[in-house]
């Protein structure tokens, strides 16, 4: 089946998405308890199928990664194996915003990530309130143009393997679908 959608400016084109799409619910970034997706007493893992006669869910999963800054969002659809295989997907993602998750300023496990170069001449360590730069003798890797007034700073990514950064985020969006919505998807 086949779904045509044509946009109408004015008064009729505000009505495109509610007319295509339903809002089963809404989180907001304020929210402060825990909220989980899924059915506590009938657990089947949504990436391998299992349920509880087969494996265990005894961690609490995340349904965006601890390192953007989730602390809300939780399933019970996935099952501790699976979770443990995304880990590894998620350290890859980390490993490929290196820095960024400093500048970006998203608290992670325990803190706000501080990043450190790998000669330890230059370091990023975001305060409260501002973000703290240090840059040791003779480090080449921030310059500043005083004509334009740009900061550029030169880092180099850990390794990671962009297929595991892909799984990340396929997973992330997996785990946004209604279970009635998702068909069988494999990607672990």
């Amino acid at each position: 089946m086949t779904t045509n959608i044509a946009f109408v400016p004015g008064e009729k084109g505000k009505d495109v998405f509610s007319t295509y799409y339903v809002q089963d619910n809404l989180i907001h970034a304020g929210h402060q308890k825990k909220i989980f997706l899924g059915n506590h007493t009938k657990r089947v893992c949504r990436f391998c199928r299992r349920d509880t006669s087969s494996t265990t869910f005894r961690q609490d999963t995340h349904l965006i990664p601890e390192l953007m800054g989730n602390n809300i969002l939780f399933s019970y659809f996935e099952c501790d194996e699976c979770n443990a295989r995304f880990s590894k997907y998620e350290s890859a993602f980390a490993n490929y915003f290196n820095i960024n998750h400093s500048f970006a300023r998203l608290k992670g496990k325990r803190k706000i990530p501080e990043y450190y170069s790998k000669n330890e001449k230059f370091r990023v360590v975001p305060g409260t309130e501002d973000i703290n730069m240090h840059s040791g003798i003779g480090n080449e890797s921030v310059t500043i143009n005083e004509q334009t007034q740009l900061m550029t700073i030169k880092t180099v990514r850990p390794s990671y393997i962009p297929c595991d950064v892909l799984k990340c985020l396929v997973k992330i969006g997996l785990c946004a679908i209604f279970s009635s919505d998702q068909r069988k998807s494999s990607i672990v």
